[in-house]
């Protein structure tokens, strides 16, 4: 049977099929050896026919090549987008309409504006190819690494990378490309103020745990209009004190160096809020050309480790700006203060154990000490030409071991509005065209004079009153209109006096209820001979010795007290804080 079966098998394949399949098997294998020797030579040879280079999310040089690519339009052909509305934290949009291939309906205006409020993140996942100065430049972004990270950092976003591949064996060539991506930086940013905060809920954690050191803290980034410095109105003097000081300091680095003195420089603006302060860093800020890093030291989450590696992140000349700094460090003097810092620090310490062992910080309260803070401006790292600038409203709050000079270098003092502000705030909201007639006075704003009406409406403002805010926001409920604004001005004053008044009635009032309250509490104190007391024989803290022939009357009768109220049994009344503080005061 099986002879008669395997003949006919046989007789259904000729040799022609028989052929046939071993060049298809031949063929295949042919070029499977092909295909895996290309990815050899290819996976071989490839890093030698470019530069790669890579770029972290949240370093200012990502920013700078970012910018750069989108001024390229390098995604400009993207399929894929996420459509965000804008807000001041920075995003990376790209134009996706050209206002020249603006649809007919609505036409450029309407697209200009849609890119002014609406944000085109496009898949930056998948490649992209440009032509640079007669290069190929290959543009690949890629989300951040995740092996071996715990669980919750994973599910956090986590800052990414940015990778260039740049065909040419040329290192100069992409040393020239960072350089003019700087450049492109810098004259972008001519008019506008970077603002950087500290992102430490995930930045922080990623920082440690991501690879990258410390460079995912300053996740947050804004840029704020250019604030001129003629816009901050203070007394004659007090601004450029701080800038010609600031701008000595920037150019004085080989000076430090040879004096052996620290390159650092702490100013401390201190004065009634709305006086100004915030305003003269951010203008400060633009004048010099700087990056703005904001912190505030009740940030959730911050340790004395993470506001370490946080200020060791701030590049060269960068200014650190801490506002309302004595919210964060009440004076030494207060003895709840120092429980408190106690309290900070062994918290502090459990954190940093916690992070070892990959648990992330707790979402609680700010943990960072007077001590952590110290150690952040005197640390070797701080010596890198930063400026670090405290505002305060309070300056006999703070330490003085933060006062002492090479900590804060220079202290100005805020006050409230002069008439010669009243005078100038009025003119800069209300300062004329230049083609005004001749008899206007010029003043050092461009494009503007000096409004006849300043000087009267100064006269009735008056002095060390008000604050400048305060000023400024009366003003602007008369925009455009200075006649109005002259004849409001006593009315306003006299407004605000009876709601001061009032506002200090309603203070006096709530300190009497609470004292009233207080004093209440303790006429209703159980009676001395209800107090828990310790059994027969104990030694009571603050009890004299017995009675002497030498001792007074009134010694007597205070050991008479106290030996009654020690042979009393022990209750189980609970005493309350002023029950305690009694017991001492009576045995004194």
């Amino acid at each position: 049977m099986l002879k008669s079966v395997f003949p006919s098998l046989a007789g259904q394949f000729s040799a022609s099929q028989i052929s046939n399949s071993i060049k298809l098997f031949l063929l295949g294998s042919t070029i499977e050896l092909g295909r895996r020797s290309w990815e050899w030579i290819y996976t071989r040879f490839r890093p030698k026919l470019f530069i790669s280079a890579t770029f972290i999310d949240g370093d200012p040089v990502h920013e700078w090549i970012m910018i750069f690519l989108a001024q390229k339009r390098v995604w400009y052909h993207a399929r894929d987008y996420t459509i965000q509305y804008k807000t001041s934290t920075q995003q990376w949009g790209v134009t996706v309409i050209r206002p020249e291939e603006a649809p007919t309906q609505g036409g450029a205006e309407d697209v200009e504006e849609l890119e002014e409020t609406v944000s085109f993140l496009p898949n930056y996942g998948t490649p992209q190819l440009f032509r640079w100065n007669g290069y190929w430049v290959e543009v690949i972004r890629e989300a951040p690494q995740t092996q071996g990270l715990p669980h919750e950092i994973k599910a956090s976003n986590g800052p990414g990378t940015l990778r260039l591949n740049l065909y040419t064996l040329n290192q100069g060539a992409l040393r020239d490309l960072i350089q003019e991506a700087k450049r492109y930086y810098i004259t972008e940013s001519k008019q506008q103020v970077v603002v950087r905060s500290l992102g430490v809920n995930q930045g922080m954690v990623h920082g440690i745990f991501g690879g990258h050191g410390n460079r995912q803290f300053w996740t947050d980034n804004k840029k704020k209009p250019y604030r001129p410095l003629d816009s901050v109105i203070l007394p004659q003097g007090v601004l450029d004190s701080i800038v010609n000081d600031a701008r000595k300091f920037i150019t004085s680095e080989h000076w430090y160096t040879r004096a052996g003195i620290p390159y650092r420089r702490g100013y401390l603006l201190h004065g009634p809020p709305g006086t100004g302060k915030s305003s003269t860093v951010y203008a400060l800020a633009g004048a010099l050309g700087l990056e703005l890093y904001t912190l505030s030291l009740s940030t959730s989450g911050l340790t004395d480790a993470t506001l370490q590696m946080a200020a060791d992140n701030i590049p060269k000349r960068g200014i650190l700006l801490i506002e309302d700094i004595d919210c964060a460090f009440p004076s030494r003097d207060d003895e709840e203060e120092q429980q408190r810092q106690a309290q900070a620090k062994a918290s502090a310490s459990r954190v940093a154990e916690n992070m070892v062992m990959g648990i992330p910080p707790p979402p609680g309260r700010s943990s960072v000490t007077m001590s952590g803070l110290l150690n952040v401006l005197d640390g070797v790292n701080s010596e890198n030409g930063k400026i670090f600038v405290a505002t305060t409203n309070y300056v006999d709050r703070l330490d003085d071991a933060l006062l002492r000079p090479g900590r804060i270098d220079m202290k100005v003092e805020y006050k409230l509005a002069s008439k010669d502000q009243a005078a100038a705030i009025f003119n800069r909201f209300f300062a004329v065209p230049e083609e005004a007639p001749a008899s206007f006075e010029k003043v050092p704003y461009e494009g503007s004079v000096y409004h006849p009406l300043a000087d009267e409406f100064a006269s009735q403002f008056p002095d060390n009153e008000f604050t400048a805010a305060e000023l400024q926001g009366y003003l602007l409920s008369f925009r455009m209109l200075p006649n109005a604004a002259l004849d409001g001005i006593s009315t306003w004053i006299a407004r605000e006096r009876e709601e001061r008044l009032a506002k200090s009635e309603r203070e006096k009032q709530r300190k009497a209820k609470a004292k009233e309250a207080k004093q209440d509490a303790v006429a209703q104190m159980a009676p001395l001979d209800m107090l828990p007391w310790p059994a027969p024989g104990s030694i009571i803290v603050g009890v004299p010795p017995p009675p002497t022939s030498n001792q007074s009357g009134l010694e007597r009768d205070n050991n008479a007290v106290s030996d009654k109220l020690t042979s009393a049994p022990p209750l189980d009344v609970p005493a309350t804080k002023e029950m305690k503080e009694m017991k001492v005061v009576l045995f004194d």
